[in-house]
């Protein structure tokens, strides 16, 4: 664990389920996941289909005929829902309608309004009772026990797309919120997850390049990074001045701390960007 190839693990296992899922990962493979969303399917695996079968617990309830894909699919609709509406937080009511959906939909559905609901509610318990990932934080107000299982479950819903066109609009809901800091765990677990993240990152920067088109500021914010970065006398590449330049535009109190060499003697007295459309302050 202390290996720094280990550290992003570190940081996961300071709550008791986690801590106990990494014992049981390294146990299992006597090292650990490179990627943090290969550690939560493994330890999903494990909490969904072995835990119980590990303490030798049989449970007698309509969740325990589920199968391990049928509960990963259905614990991914509940997160990818509640997620999608900055759901963090619901009334026990809320979350049954949602398993309600999730059973209506079954191939070979046959039960009736009343018995969705009884079954719902019986499942949330279940859920509840055998695995942790769903709590009862106060009378009636559920969550997942923590936001890492509803970020990982929402993004496993958006890979498990059952085609490529499906696939695609997921991808392009999910680059819809490419502005909301929320949702950055989200892109980084869906960009682990896929075989290949070309197509997610060509819908991002397609997104990105749709929102500098419709903002004059950041179209001026842009060039003025370009046209500063090509005024460098020596310099490794136009992109990394570039890149410099933009970090420095965002941090000016910072410009007085660097040792800018040339700069200097030409009298750089600082580097202002103000925001609300106005424009860029130099020299």
């Amino acid at each position: 664990m202390d290996l720094s190839e280990n550290w992003q693990f570190r940081q996961l296992v300071v709550t008791p389920l986690f801590l106990h899922l990494a014992c049981w990962v390294f146990h299992g493979q006597e090292k650990f996941p490179i990627k943090r969303s290969e550690f939560y399917k493994q330890g999903l695996d494990l909490l969904l289909g072995k835990w119980d079968e590990a303490r030798g617990v049989e449970r007698d309830d309509v969740y325990r005929g589920f199968l391990l894909p049928q509960k990963l699919r259905l614990l991914s609709q509940l997160a990818a829902v509640t997620f999608e509406q900055g759901q963090y937080f619901f009334e026990q009511r809320t979350i049954e309608q949602y398993i309600e959906d999730y059973l209506r939909n079954l191939p070979n559905a046959t039960l009736e309004p009343e018995e969705l609901q009884l079954e719902s509610e019986a499942m949330l318990r279940a859920i509840e009772a055998q695995h942790g990932l769903l709590t009862e934080r106060a009378r009636g107000i559920f969550s997942f026990s923590y936001l890492a299982f509803q970020e990982y479950f929402t993004a496993r819903k958006i890979v498990a797309s059952h085609n490529l066109r499906a696939l695609e609009q997921a991808l392009g809901g999910l680059v819809s919120h490419i502005t909301d800091p929320h949702w950055r765990e989200i892109f980084l677990l869906t960009a682990a997850m896929l075989r290949s993240a070309d197509s997610l990152v060509q819908l991002m920067k397609q997104q990105i390049d749709a929102l500098v088109a419709q903002d004059p500021y950041l179209q001026e914010f842009l060039m003025w990074a370009s046209q500063k970065s090509q005024t460098i006398p020596t310099q490794p590449t136009v992109a990394t001045a570039r890149a410099f330049y933009l970090a420095l535009a965002q941090t000016p109190h910072a410009a007085a701390h660097f040792a800018l060499g040339d700069f200097q003697e030409r009298n750089y007295q600082k580097i202002l960007v103000k925001t609300n459309g106005r424009s860029f302050l130099q020299e």
